[in-house]
């Protein structure tokens, strides 16, 4: 016999609101009581925060030349940083700006935090949500370039008037 179905109540809601907005504690060191307090469920719109940021720094460095986040080994590696910035105590500790996080995140690799943060602490399936939202931004960009490229190709077949090129930005200068 089925199970009698219910509906989402407004209070199932809130129950998970409060469950990704809380954290538990991972003990370090139970001699120095040292912890790190961690978000066992991921926020949605935090994962978005982290994309945002993610994105916005690549840009920056780029932009800026700084030779960061180049290739996938320091992208992925960043990413796995603002994980741990944007879920756990560590928010209000990590700089926003890149130049620091990186020096900040090298320190972290140095003594062996971020991978047992990443590894240990973290659960993997809520860092596969943030692989799985960031991949698909990606793909979502790719397509919308090569749809981009293609309408400027389908343009630059039927537009043959150089200023007319020039208006739609099909000479090369926008």
């Amino acid at each position: 016999m089925a199970k009698r179905q219910k509906p989402l109540s407004l209070k199932d809601i809130e129950k998970q609101f409060k469950r990704v907005n809380t954290y538990e504690t991972y003990s370090l060191n139970d001699e120095a009581n040292s912890v790190i307090k961690f978000n066992p469920q991921f926020d949605s719109k935090v994962i978005e925060d982290l994309k945002n940021e993610l994105f916005d720094k690549v840009k920056f460095s780029q932009e800026n030349n700084l030779g960061f986040l180049v290739n996938d080994h320091e992208f992925f590696n960043y990413m796995y940083f603002l994980i741990i910035k944007h879920f756990t105590h560590f928010k209000d500790i990590i700089s926003d700006d890149l130049e620091t996080q990186i020096i900040q995140m090298e320190k972290m690799v140095s003594i062996g935090l971020f991978e047992l943060i990443i590894k240990d602490v973290i659960p993997q399936e809520e860092v596969q949500k943030v692989f799985d939202m960031v991949a698909d931004t990606i793909e979502a960009v790719e397509k919308l370039d090569a749809i981009e490229q293609q309408h400027k190709l389908n343009l630059s077949k039927k537009v043959k008037s150089p200023e007319m090129r020039k208006r739609v930005g099909l000479d090369g200068t926008v």
